[in-house]
């Protein structure tokens, strides 16, 4: 049998940061939409929202030295 190593590269935080935002950007163009699907848009875009912000936060963390806060922590 043969090992296999799997190489994780993350991105840096703020590229995520940014694909995140161009996601809430573009849930925010959508039109014609029944109230069901509005809010679901909206909740939608408030997870990636606040999840974008501890992206933010752990990015000044790195960026001071310090270890990332993982999870909002």
């Amino acid at each position: 049998m043969s090992n296999v190593t799997q190489l994780l590269i993350e991105p840096p935080l703020l590229k995520i940061v940014r694909n995140q935002v161009l996601a809430i950007v573009n849930l925010s163009n959508k039109q014609n939409l029944t109230l069901a699907q509005a809010q679901d848009t909206i909740h939608s875009m408030g997870m990636l929202a606040r999840e974008a912000h501890d992206y933010i936060v752990d990015a000044e963390f790195e960026a001071a030295g310090q270890p990332a806060r993982k999870g909002g922590e």
